[in-house]
C-alpha cells in the first residue's frame, strides 16, 4: 500500500468505519432511487412500479442523470442534487419507454 494511502487510512479511521460509511452510501443511493422513481412516475403522470420497481426506475435514471451531467459538464453535489439528476434521469427513461409502448 502507498504512504499516501497509509496516511488517508489514518486519518479516516479503520476499516470497520469505512465499511460503515460505504453501507450508508448504498442506503442512501437506494433512498435516491426509490424517491427519485416515484417522483418520476408522479410528474409524468403513470402509474407506478412499485417499490422495487421505483427503485430501479431511479436507479436506471440516475445512470442516465448522471451521464447527460458528465456530457454537459455539470457537477452535482450534496442529497437534493443527487435527487434532482436521478429524477430527471428517470423521467428521461419513462418518457421514452412511453414512446417505446406506442
Amino acid at each position: 500500500m502507498s504512504r499516501h494511502r497509509q496516511r488517508a487510512r489514518r486519518i479516516t479511521g479503520t476499516r470497520g468505519q469505512q465499511h460503515v460509511e460505504q453501507n450508508i452510501g448504498m442506503v442512501a443511493f437506494l433512498i435516491i432511487g426509490a424517491l427519485a422513481g416515484w417522483l418520476a412516475s408522479r410528474l409524468l403522470k403513470s402509474r407506478g412500479f412499485g417499490l422495487v420497481g421505483n427503485t430501479l426506475v431511479g436507479i436506471i435514471g440516475a445512470v442516465i442523470g448522471g451521464s447527460i451531467n458528465d456530457m454537459v459538464g455539470v457537477d452535482t453535489g450534496g442529497f437534493l442534487s443527487h435527487l434532482l439528476t436521478a429524477t430527471v434521469g428517470a423521467a428521461l427513461l419513462l418518457f421514452a419507454v412511453g414512446l417505446l409502448k406506442k
